[in-house]
């Protein structure tokens, strides 16, 4: 067990691996052409893609990182086009 402390409350003891992951879902949503994939890209594989094809519809990205060796945080990103012929734009 560690022991860890937050800027709202005292001292929490955490079994480590016992947690299951957080899930948290990210929508990306923007104009066409500002950088939506090129920050989802730097996120997910710490790389910038150079000349890189337009999002047609929408690409899902997943990434698990561990928060002070603590928490497990499972992100899936939605990287979507800025079209607005796509519905889930509306």
């Amino acid at each position: 067990m560690t022991a860890s402390s937050s800027s709202n409350g005292p001292l929490v003891e955490v079994e480590k691996g016992e947690e299951k992951p957080t899930g948290i879902k990210l929508l990306v949503l923007g104009d066409s052409g500002v950088g939506k994939t090129s920050l989802t890209q730097r996120f997910v594989h710490d790389t910038v893609p150079g000349g890189h094809s337009p999002t047609i519809a929408y690409d899902i990205d997943f990434k698990t990182h561990t928060i002070l060796d603590l928490r497990t945080v499972k992100f899936t990103i939605v990287d979507t086009a800025g079209l607005e012929r796509y519905p889930y734009n509306k």
